[in-house]
């Protein structure tokens, strides 16, 4: 039943989707890689609008924040497992890097891929005969979990 309801429901649905990526993150393991190297880590995850968005969760400058609040280690972690799961819906290989990914918050919260920040990430999209990407985080205090949805 369950099958034949989506094909009535939404018959072209799988012919758009060109890829599926989805990440689980330790909230444990990322805290202990910002204790360690959290320069060198802020540096090579996060686009110039995501390292003003950690700042603005650390009440000033991530990287002189002597410890980080909760909030912006579950936020890093949450931006970890996008860049993954997207990864893993464009297939894999090393078309971007991940500081070439910019995640936005959209108007009503959700994250939104800011394709007009990163050409390589066009083209991966393009390789994979899509055009946009819709993606989904959840923080929890263990784990941020994401998924991401090429079309």
């Amino acid at each position: 039943m369950g099958a034949h309801l989506f094909r009535v429901l939404a018959p072209n649905m799988a012919a758009r989707v060109r890829g599926l990526g989805v990440d689980i993150v330790s909230v444990a393991r990322i805290r202990g890689l910002l204790e360690r190297h959290r320069e060198r880590s802020i540096e090579r995850l996060l686009a110039c609008a995501e390292r003003q968005q950690l700042d603005s969760l650390c009440g000033g400058s991530a990287l002189r924040c002597h410890v980080l609040p909760v909030r912006a280690i579950q936020f890093f972690a949450g931006r970890w497992a996008l860049k993954e799961a997207l990864y893993k819906a464009c297939g894999g290989g090393s078309q971007f890097v991940w500081r070439d990914v910019a995640i936005v918050n959209g108007a009503d919260g959700a994250p939104q891929l800011d394709l007009a920040a990163s050409e390589r990430v066009r083209a991966a999209l393009s390789r994979r005969g899509a055009e946009h990407a819709v993606l989904s985080v959840s923080h929890e205090s263990e784990f941020a979990f994401a998924t991401v949805i090429i079309q």
